[in-house]
């Protein structure tokens, strides 16, 4: 009786890490991205990636920054999720803003209807 009580417990904990905003750190620490990516720090961060990737209009890096920030914390933080510890947090973060600043930049160069 107690494996089976252990068993659906164990699925339970399984289902719910699964589903939550975290992933597991190198440490085995749960990892809550949204105050991470979400952050003065890495808001900083990006705005940077961004002048360095777009050049200098204000408003473009403004947008670029509000839509990797988006982008990060979309489907319940899916890409950050894909973090498997083999880095820090932050480098993983950077990692995929560099991405997302990419990703953005083609968009603007797609003629309008593709």
């Amino acid at each position: 009786m107690s494996q089976i009580q252990q068993s659906s417990t164990s699925h339970s904990d399984r289902h719910r890490n699964r589903h939550s905003a975290g992933s597991m750190g190198r440490t085995g620490a749960v990892i809550n991205w949204a105050p991470l990516a979400l952050g003065t720090a890495h808001k900083h961060r990006v705005r940077i990636l961004c002048r360095r990737m777009l050049g200098r209009d204000t408003l473009l890096i403004e947008d670029a920054t509000d839509f990797v920030l988006r982008e990060l914390a979309r489907d319940n933080w899916s890409r950050c999720l894909r973090f498997q510890g083999k880095a820090k947090p932050d480098t993983w973060l950077y990692l995929l803003s560099v991405q997302l600043i990419r990703e953005y930049r083609k968009r603007l160069l797609e003629p309008p209807g593709r």
